[in-house]
This record gives C-alpha cells, sequence and structure tokens, in this order.
C-alpha cells in the first residue's frame, strides 16, 4: 500500500505542476520564494527516512526472532533426543524389569511346590512314623504277654515239684503258653509242650519200682518226654528268644524313632532355608514391581513430554518460517517502497527543478517559469490522468485528488499540495 501511495503521489504531484496556469505558478513564485512542491518532497524524504528507521528498527526485532528460533529449536530438538534416549533406556529397562518379574513368580512359585512336597512328605511320614509306633507296641505287648505267660509256666511247673497239687495248674499255664508260642517255637517243642499239657497223671506220683537185682538200676529207669525239668527248660530257652525279639523290637523302633526325628529335623531345616529364599525373592519380586511401575511412570511422562516438546518444535518451526517469509516479503516491499519514494522524489525535483541536495557553489533557483511554460496542459487533463491512475490503482486518494483539481483548477495552488500534504499524512500514519 505504502509502495502504490508513493508512486501515486508522485504522479500526482507531476500532474498538477503540469496543469498549473502559468499565471498560478508566478503568483505562487511571488508569494514564497520557495517551490510549493518541495512541501511534498520533504515530506517524501520524511516519510523514506521513517522506512528507513522502521526498517531497521524491524531487523533488530526481526534479528532477535532469528536468534529466539535457533535457540528454541536447538534446545527442543536436544530435549527432544534427550527423550527419545531415555525412553529407549526405560522400554530396556521396563523389559529387563519384567522378565525379572517373570523369573522371580517362577522361581517362588518352585518354591512354593517344594514347601508343599515338604509338607506333604512331612506329613505322609507322621503318618507313618505312628503306625510304626502303633505296630510296634501291638508286638511290644504281645511279647510281653508272652514273656509273662511263659514265667507263668515256669513258676507253676517249679511248684508242681515239690506241690503236686498244682500240676493241673501248670498243665493249664503251659497250654497258654503254647497258643502264645505256636508260630515261634519249632515242631518239636511245640510237642513236647503239647504233651505236657495233655498228660493226666504227674509223673512223679507214680511209684518208683523195686530194684531186686543188682544191676538192674539202669535197666528199670524211665524216660519221660514231658518231665517237668525238661519243660520248665524249654519254657525259658522259650522266654529268652521272646525277650530276645522284644529287645531287638525295642531297639528297631528305636532306630526308627531316630530316624524319623532327623529326617523331620532336616525336612524342617529344608522348610525353614526353603521359606526364607521364599521370603527373599518375594521382596526382590516386590522391589522389581516397584522399579517396574517407576520406570513405566517415567516412560509415560517422557513420551508426554515428548509429544510436547515435538508439537512445540513444530509451532516454533512454521511460526518460525512464516515469520521469516513476512520478513523477506517485508524486506522486499520496503526495498521497492523507498526505490519508488526516492524516484518519486527525483521525478519531482527534476520537473519542478527543485534541488533535493545543498549545491557544491550555492547559487539563486531556478525561477520554475521557464519550467511551467515547457508544459502548461489544460486543468482538465489533469483531471483525466488522476481519474485513470485513481481507478488502476483503486485509490480514493487520488480520486479526492481529481475532484479538488476539477472543483479549483483555477484556484489556489496552495489548497492543492495542502490536500497532497494530508495524504501523505494518512500514509505516515
Amino acid at each position: 500500500m505504502a509502495l502504490v501511495s508513493a508512486a501515486s503521489l508522485a504522479f500526482a504531484a507531476l500532474i498538477l505542476v503540469s496543469a498549473l496556469p502559468l499565471q498560478q505558478a508566478i503568483k505562487a513564485v511571488a508569494v514564497s520564494r520557495d517551490h510549493p512542491i518541495e512541501g511534498v518532497i520533504d515530506l517524501l524524504k520524511k516519510l523514506e527516512g521513517m522506512a528507513e528507521k522502521d526498517g531497521k528498527e524491524e531487523e533488530v526485532s526481526y534479528a532477535k526472532f532469528e536468534h529466539w528460533c535457533q535457540n528454541s529449536v536447538k534446545t527442543l530438538e536436544k530435549a527432544i533426543a534427550e527423550e527419545k534416549a531415555t525412553m529407549e533406556k526405560l522400554a530396556s529397562e521396563i523389559d529387563a524389569h519384567e522378565k525379572n518379574i517373570d523369573v522371580l513368580t517362577n522361581q517362588i512359585g518352585d518354591l512354593d511346590d517344594k514347601l508343599l512336597e515338604l509338607e506333604k512328605s512331612g506329613t505322609a511320614a507322621d503318618n507313618e512314623r505312628d503306625a510304626a509306633q502303633g505296630l510296634y507296641n501291638e508286638e511290644h505287648q504281645s511279647l510281653l504277654d508272652t514273656i509273662s505267660a511263659i514265667q507263668n509256666a515256669i513258676d507253676a511247673l517249679e511248684q508242681a515239684k515239690v506241690d503236686t497239687s498244682v500240676f493241673m495248674l501248670a498243665q493249664r499255664e503251659v497250654r497258654a503258653v503254647l497258643a502264645l508260642v505256636s508260630f515261634k517255637a519249632t515242631q518239636i517243642q511245640r510237642k513236647v509242650l503239647q504233651d505236657f499239657s495233655e498228660v493226666r497223671e504227674d509223673p512223679a506220683s507214680k511209684k518208683r519200682p523195686e530194684i531186686k537185682a543188682k544191676g538192674d538200676y539202669e535197666d528199670h529207669i524211665q524216660e519221660y518226654g514231658f518231665k517237668s525239668q525238661s519243660v520248665i527248660e524249654l519254657l525259658k530257652k522259650l522266654k529268652l528268644q521272646f525277650e530276645d525279639d522284644d529287645v531287638a523290637a525295642t531297639k528297631a523302633e528305636t532306630n526308627a524313632i531316630n530316624s524319623y526325628e532327623l529326617a523331620k529335623q532336616a525336612r524342617e531345616e529344608v522348610k525353614t532355608a526353603t521359606g526364607d529364599v521364599k521370603i527373599t525373592k518375594e521382596g526382590e519380586k516386590d522391589m522389581a514391581m516397584g522399579d517396574l511401575s517407576a520406570a513405566q511412570l517415567d516412560f509415560n511422562n517422557t513420551r508426554v513430554d515428548l509429544g510436547a516438546d515435538s508439537d512445540t518444535l513444530g509451532t516454533t518451526q512454521r511460526s518460525c518460517t512464516q515469520r521469516a517469509a513476512e520478513w523477506q516479503e517485508r524486506s522486499a516491499m520496503r526495498t521497492k517502497e523507498r526505490e519508488a519514494i526516492e524516484t518519486a522524489i527525483s521525478i519531482l525535483a527534476k520537473v519542478t527543478g527543485v534541488r533535493t541536495e545543498a549545491p557544491g557553489n550555492p547559487m539563486p533557483p531556478t525561477p520554475p517559469v521557464s519550467l511551467l511554460q515547457l508544459s502548461s496542459p489544460k486543468a482538465e487533463r489533469a483531471v483525466m490522468l488522476l481519474r485513470a491512475e485513481a481507478r488502476a490503482e483503486n485509490s480514493k486518494a487520488l480520486e479526492q485528488i481529481a475532484v479538488a483539481v476539477e472543483k479549483h483548477g483555477d484556484g489556489p495552488f496552495d489548497q492543492i499540495v495542502n490536500m497532497i500534504q494530508k495524504m501523505i499524512f494518512r500514509l505516515m500514519h
């Protein structure tokens, strides 16, 4: 807009100078030694100076903005790179924690299985010990009963030696023993006991035969398989066997108890050690799960930061690119604007003969009459040109100047210059 206005302003000023009647120009010169268009040139120079000043200020501002863009992009790119590296590191940590948790979970499961097996084996050992204890108690009691029965039979037989009235009691005791030792005694031993228990008369009660001749003693000795003394010896022998059996059973039971206690103690030690390991593994798993949660939280937060920084980087780059394009466009426009203003000043100075710079050797200015005499078209021609330019540039300001020229074509030149000054003032503000 500034470029078009400056060019249009110069064009309007040139037309007005060329369209001014000779007598009006002479009158204007008579009023002041300065040419009337010098005000327009001065305003154009001021506009050029302001444009140059604004350009430098904007250049400084844009340099700061460009520096900010470079630093911001660099900072964001560095942050994004660090966030990506952090996410990769955290992803590796998360994977390691998850694998560690899986391993610990399997180990804890194995320890649970081991503890369960130890518990089962302990229960089985307890049941087996209880059963063995029960069998031993039964066997021990049976042996004690048998030994007691044998002792009772021995006592009865010993008494029958001196008191034949208890012979039948002794037989009952022997029969009782026979029932108890039948599975242990040999066939001969059982026959001896059975024969003794079935005899109807005590051999000791029979009268001893009379010995009539010398040498008949040996021939008259009678042997009894059921003699009480032999039965007593047999019973003592059986008693000794059963006592040995009881001692052996007790010893075996004692060994079994010791083995059971040792196995139980070992099992408890293993259970305690396994439980301690399980507690340790569970603690490690809890720590791993805590580390996993922390790593996942850091990963999610870093991902959010990465997304935000990526969005900010994209926005910043687009903003910087757009601002750079606008700066280039304005710089190009400002260059053309200054060129247009300089061209306008040059045209106005050339047409009016006004100097735009102080001469090295000052001389009186050339009267503008000679320039006005070179070309003095009618005001109508100026109006036509102004309106044609207004339509081409779509400028209401030029249209207003054309109306003013048409209305005051023969009026004072100062009114037209005043309108141009106002036009410049509006452009400046």
